[in-house]
C-alpha cells in the first residue's frame, strides 16, 4: 500500500509540473501567442521543444506536455482553469501524504 501511495504521490507529482509549464505561457495573450508561434515556426518537435524550453524556462516535461496538447485544447485554456487544476492536484497530493501517515 505504501509503495503504492508514494507512486500515486509521484504521478500527480508529475501533473502538477506539467500544469505548471502551462501556467507559464497562459499567464499573458504576449506568452500564448509566442509559444503557438514557436511551434508553427519550428521544423520539428525537437527544436520546438528547446525553444519553449529557453523561452519560457520551461523543463523538458513542461515542454513536451505543450506540444502534446492539442491547439483546441491549448486555446480552451485559461489561467482560471490552470490554476484551478493545480490547487485541484495540491489537494490530492496532501490527501495522498496523509493516508501515507
Amino acid at each position: 500500500l505504501m509503495n503504492r501511495l508514494d507512486h500515486e504521490i509521484t504521478l500527480v507529482g508529475r501533473q502538477i509540473e506539467k500544469t505548471s509549464g502551462l501556467l507559464k505561457i497562459c499567464d499573458s495573450n504576449d506568452h500564448f501567442d509566442k509559444a503557438i508561434t514557436i511551434v508553427k515556426e519550428s521544423k520539428c518537435s525537437l527544436i520546438a521543444r528547446n525553444r519553449l524550453m529557453k523561452e519560457f524556462h520551461l523543463s523538458e516535461i513542461q515542454a513536451e506536455h505543450i506540444l502534446s496538447t492539442t491547439l483546441r485544447e491549448l486555446t480552451a485554456t485559461t489561467m482560471d482553469c490552470v490554476l484551478r487544476d493545480l490547487d485541484s492536484y495540491a489537494s490530492v497530493t496532501s490527501l495522498l501524504r496523509d493516508l501515507k501517515e
